[in-house]
């Protein structure tokens, strides 16, 4: 850029800027003694951020999530401060650009920052360093062609075909039948030792996956999309959404069904068979809903095959100035997701004995209300989780199990 075409720049965006520009702290734009106009555009450039190129458009999203999990597991309780699971700190950008009339491409980026995330605390660790490899993962990294009448391809790091099939709400209770909370805490039993189970060993929402996959997605036909996704060696999955709304009602649902098989590679992954589903309805003018998830596995890893149920009932209506205000309860049923899992007793680290589980079963309770402000794309939010735990030793003897109660309080910022 030539001196001329720098001093213009300069002088446009001072006036576009005005007393933004002088209160731009990382550079100190504002500052009486900058009299050089070149070094000011300098200056100005090393804080802007700009996309390639004007076919390209570029959009930058992202949440941002902290909370307080106070937690009591029936021997010790604590507080910590966690980014929960489901709806984790993330940033993300899109970039798209039209080829021909109803047919574009684009992309799709997003990294999650998992500093202390809820689904890898634990009683030992309130970091959760040894449940995750790092506090910055990418969660989606792909590239997809998007056709009006044909349906969009991705390929690339994504949400595989039936991922979030199970938790779909019209809602917002930011709450779902996956083990967000309490993740991976032990599973204590009623003298004190741990079982060396975590609570997602033995409760699961049987959710899609993400990971490397070439996806298909059909354009909406009489409100139903039909998906499929083929990637990380020997996994497919498919499933079907539908939206709709009549009169005063309206509806969201899907069904999923995921295969896999790691045979090729020895046998590290068992092989698993698994369908899941949820819908959810909502009465509009009052706002009440109803949100029911369920599902089933058959997997090599376990002696039995796995199903779970899951429901939450409440209410999401502006009774304020501010925004909408849900208030939910919900309850969940898991069942033998445990079975053929080997439990360890211990204390404080040191293992006593194994035991074989021959039958588990899980009931939860949960419910919780979340506040939006819209003015500031905020919620802040309570929830309350309770869970307990029937677990059956290989030949017929029981696991006398402490349940598990957790609170989470946070505040959600989404731009």
């Amino acid at each position: 850029m030539n001196t001329s075409a720098r001093i213009v720049l300069a002088a446009a965006l001072l006036l576009a800027g005005g007393t933004q520009i002088q209160s731009a702290h990382a550079a100190d734009l504002g500052s009486k003694d900058v009299s050089d106009l070149e070094d000011r555009v300098a200056e100005l450039e090393a804080t802007t951020a700009r996309k390639g190129n004007r076919n390209v458009s570029l959009t930058i999203t992202g949440i941002v999530n902290r909370a307080l999990l106070t937690w009591d597991d029936g021997v010790d309780s604590d507080t910590y401060v966690v980014d929960p699971t489901h709806h984790s700190s993330r940033v993300a950008f899109k970039g798209e650009a039209g080829i021909n009339p109803g047919l574009k491409s684009g992309f799709f980026i997003e990294a999650e920052l998992r500093d202390s995330s809820s689904g890898t605390v634990f009683q030992g660790d309130d970091e959760g360093v040894g449940g995750t490899p790092g506090e910055i993962r990418i969660r989606q990294s792909n590239v997809y062609i998007d056709s009006e009448k044909l349906g969009r391809i991705t390929l690339g790091q994504q949400n595989s075909a039936a991922k979030d099939v199970n938790t779909i709400s019209l809602s917002g209770n930011m709450d779902n039948a996956n083990i967000d909370v309490p993740t991976l805490f032990r599973v204590r039993e009623s003298d004190g030792k741990n079982t060396g189970l975590a609570w997602s060993d033995i409760a699961n929402g049987l959710d899609g996956n993400r990971g490397d996959f070439i996806r298909y997605d059909s354009p909406a036909i009489y409100g139903f999309i039909l998906s499929a996704a083929w990637g990380e060696n020997d996994y497919w999955d498919a499933a079907i959404r539908f939206k709709g709304e009549w009169n005063s009602l309206r509806l969201a649902a899907g069904i999923g069904y995921t295969w896999a098989d790691d045979s090729a590679t020895g046998g590290k992954i068992p092989e698993v068979e698994q369908v899941a589903g949820s819908a959810s309805l909502m009465h509009v003018p009052t706002g009440l809903f109803l949100t029911v998830a369920g599902g089933q596995l058959d997997s090599d890893a376990l002696s039995k095959e796995a199903f779970f149920y899951y429901a939450d009932a409440g209410i999401t209506k502006k009774f304020n100035s501010y925004g909408a205000t849900t208030f939910y309860v919900g309850h969940g049923h898991y069942e033998d997701f445990g079975a053929g899992l080997t439990g360890n007793k211990q204390i404080t680290g040191v293992t006593l004995d194994a035991f074989l589980v021959e039958s588990s079963e899980v009931n939860r309770f949960s419910g919780g209300v979340v506040q939006t402000f819209d003015a500031a794309a905020l919620d802040l939010y309570a929830q309350f989780h309770y869970y307990e735990a029937d677990l059956t030793e290989a030949g017929g003897g029981k696991v006398d199990t402490e349940a598990m109660f957790a609170v989470l309080t946070g505040a959600r910022i989404k731009f």
